[in-house]
Parts: C-alpha cells; sequence; structure tokens
C-alpha cells in the first residue's frame, strides 16, 4: 500500500514537471523585429542594423529572444532576423558572414560589422558584448 502510494505521487510529480517545461518551452513573447531574406539583408549593406541569425527549434535561439526584443524596442536599433532554415543558400550566407552556429547576433555600423555576439548567454552579455550601453536591466 505504501508503495502503491509512494509510485502515485512520483508519477504525479513527474506529470506535473513535464506540463510545466512544454508549458515554458511553448511560450513565446511576440517578436519586435522583422524575419527578412537574404537579398534584403544584401540590400542594407550601407546601414546601421542588427542582424539576430536564428534557428527554428533552436534552444539558445528562444532564451535570448526577450533580449533581441528588448533591444528592438530600443529607438535606435533597427533590428532584422534571418532564419536559416528558410534560406535556400545557407552556406553561403554562413561562410559570408562567418556564421559558426546559432544564435548569432551582429551589430552593423554603415555595413560594416562592430559587435558580434554568439551562443546562449546572459543579458549582460548580451548588451555588453553588443556594446550597448543604453539599456535598462530588468
Amino acid at each position: 500500500m505504501k508503495k502503491k502510494f509512494i509510485i502515485i505521487v512520483c508519477l504525479l510529480f513527474i506529470s506535473l514537471t513535464t506540463i510545466i517545461i512544454f508549458k515554458n518551452i511553448s511560450n513565446t513573447e511576440k517578436e519586435y523585429f522583422k524575419d527578412i531574406t537574404y537579398e534584403q539583408l544584401k540590400e542594407m549593406e550601407t546601414e546601421d542594423y542588427v542582424l539576430f541569425v536564428r534557428k527554428d527549434g533552436c534552444m539558445p535561439c528562444k532564451s535570448i529572444t526577450p533580449y533581441v526584443n528588448k533591444l528592438s524596442k530600443m529607438a535606435n536599433y533597427n533590428v532584422v532576423s534571418v532564419r536559416l532554415n528558410n534560406l535556400n543558400n545557407s552556406d553561403t550566407f554562413q561562410n559570408e558572414l562567418h556564421i559558426n552556429g546559432t544564435p548569432t547576433v551582429i551589430r552593423f555600423k554603415n555595413g560594416v560589422e562592430k559587435n558580434r555576439v554568439f551562443g546562449m548567454v546572459n543579458e549582460e552579455t548580451f548588451f555588453g558584448d553588443l556594446g550597448v550601453k543604453d539599456y535598462e536591466k530588468k
């Protein structure tokens, strides 16, 4: 009787934990940046912008999306996104911009790379590595 109770409690705990994890994973907030194509990106080659390179299903990409959103809401930053899953010529794109994986966020000034963030990082590192000084920490 005691064993059955322990087994039921363990199964309930595992079930609830699984539900909570999947609920958090599926929570997606509104994105304040726009997805663009490789061709559209090439047209921006003399502009100031921040490029967020990501893949669908990439958990590190999802983890930094709130930081990218925060950056895109700031007045001085034009943030765009390229999804590697949607590119026909992703190898060319990755070679030209030296993309070694996702997520990669690159800040361009007059079309020239100034700063880069690669991988899953915390908020302070994200904004610090991109050279953004005018953000408010949570």
